[in-house]
């Protein structure tokens, strides 16, 4: 049940005077019908006699218009035609009319975030320059997103990679922090991948590798990572459960740096 702190008298009174009673809105607002009856109380609303409803009149032709071929939000219908949002998609079930699916209310304009962000051809020459080399690795490096952590002469963005840093110190192996931009290819795209570890010596066998230090990543993440893996041959990923068992973070996720040899 939602906390009353966070239940807003006006979307009580709003609900009510949609034509809603004290247990419909209840059940809207998840709280209890006291709760309900208590705001409106607060509010100077006169309630209306046991069992009687505000009956709204909103025309279920001009109600399917305005949401699918006007692609217009229950929010916005609920403005245009004085009444609560809730009161909007209650009549739409009354009159049978289907909702959006998610995948559908995410779709071009009635994407909330439609147009945020970076355009495709600007995220193509952002990957150029990273690529070409006219982009600074070293301001890459040093941006100011992230948790940062100063450990041997470097800025790490997670606390995680500076604990793999110590246990690469603790067992003599060397290493370099981002030094190499990488390029792959990610859902037929061209992309630019910066390791986050490059071992010149591997885990002591000689051979160099790439570290990639990871948490808990995303399933496109996962899958970005599996291309990588795919097309990066010397590249080693290691997961949480890994860094738990290398010592390096205890099963709270906490960096304790452990001591023990690979």
């Amino acid at each position: 049940m939602v906390q009353r702190k966070d239940i807003k008298t006006e979307d009580v009174v709003a609900l009510y005077d949609g034509g809603l009673i004290g247990r419909e809105i209840a059940e809207e607002l998840r709280c209890s019908v006291s709760l309900v009856q208590t705001r409106l109380a607060s509010a100077g609303v006169k309630i209306r006699p046991c069992n009687a409803r505000k009956e709204i009149y909103i025309d279920k032709h001009v109600l399917k218009e305005m949401y699918w071929d006007k692609k217009m939000h229950p929010v916005e219908i609920g403005k245009t035609l004085g009444v609560h949002k809730n009161t909007v998609t209650k009549k739409m079930r009354e009159f049978g009319i289907p909702l959006r699916t998610k995948s559908e209310s995410r779709i071009k304009e009635l994407n909330p975030i439609y147009g945020v962000g970076h355009s495709k051809k600007t995220r193509e020459k952002m990957s150029n320059l990273f690529l070409t080399g006219e982009r600074d690795l070293e301001a890459i490096k040093n941006n100011q997103y992230g948790k940062r952590v100063e450990y041997g002469g470097e800025v790490f963005r997670s606390s995680w990679e500076y604990g793999f840093a110590v246990f690469l110190d603790n067992n003599s192996i060397p290493w370099d922090y981002e030094p190499h931009r990488l390029s792959y290819r990610f859902k037929g795209q061209k992309r630019v991948y910066i390791p986050d570890f490059y071992l010149t010596k591997g885990f002591n066998s000689g051979i160099p590798i790439y570290v990639e230090i990871k948490g808990y990543g995303a399933k496109k993440e996962r899958y970005k990572i599996k291309a990588l893996e795919a097309q990066i041959d010397n590249l080693t990923v290691l997961y949480r459960d890994d860094l738990i068992r290398l010592g390096i973070i205890g099963t709270s996720g906490k960096v304790i740096v452990g001591q023990r040899g690979l």
